[in-house]
């Protein structure tokens, strides 16, 4: 089957209809370009302080948004372990129920983890001051020794799905957990005297390194 299209002259009323449904829609345009973003918003890990462990040990941060007044809709977020001879991610759990998740957030060392979490209509509700946990990380100590958890944001959303705008100071942070057990050796030691009676007292030097 053939179509065939003919010219016909446009009326100076329509033309003007037309125009004016242009202009309308440029506007709309314009208007969603220049809507507000949600604001600024903080990510810190909790407890940010020095821990003590042992191996074996397992240790809980919280994944923390501040000042999101906006609640929380979305977002992405790197963590890292910075020794994995000394500590591995072994779980991550994200806040709420999200529409999408990560399906394997941590990977094979257990040396990185990846939430990329979108929430549908029970988005992350912010207390009155703005905070809310968006997520978990688990970290096992595996050997003696010191190990930072890392973080860094690519994105924190909103409800409506507009950017938090992130302070450069919040982009990076870590929790440090310390070994609290020492090595030590005694290199040298001496007394003042070599027979004492009981009750008395000796003074006692030694070098430790």
């Amino acid at each position: 089957m053939t179509r065939s299209y003919s010219k016909r002259p446009v009326s100076g009323a329509i033309l003007s209809v037309m125009l004016l449904v242009a202009v309308v829609a440029l506007g709309s345009i314009a208007v969603i370009g220049l809507a507000a973003g949600a604001g600024s918003a903080n990510v810190v890990l909790d407890p940010p302080e020095t821990s003590d462990g042992e191996v074996g040990d397992t240790f809980e941060v919280d994944i923390l948004a501040t000042d999101a007044d906006g609640d929380v809709g979305a977002y992405a977020i790197d963590l890292a372990v910075d020794d994995t001879s000394n500590a591995e991610i072994i779980a991550v759990d994200v806040a709420g129920d999200p529409l999408f998740e990560s399906a394997a957030p941590i990977s094979e060392d257990g040396s990185e983890a990846r939430l990329d979490t979108v929430y549908g209509d029970e988005v992350l509700e912010s207390d009155d001051d703005g905070n809310v946990v968006i997520g978990t990380v688990t970290v096992e100590k595996v050997s003696d020794g010191d190990f930072d958890v890392e973080y860094s944001i690519d994105t924190l959303s909103d409800a409506d799905g507009q950017s938090y705008q992130i302070s450069e100071v919040a982009q990076q942070g870590d929790v440090t957990i310390t070994d609290p057990t020492t090595d030590f050796e005694v290199t040298a030691a001496s007394v003042s005297e070599t027979t004492v009676q009981p009750g008395e007292t000796v003074d006692f030097q030694a070098t430790v390194e």
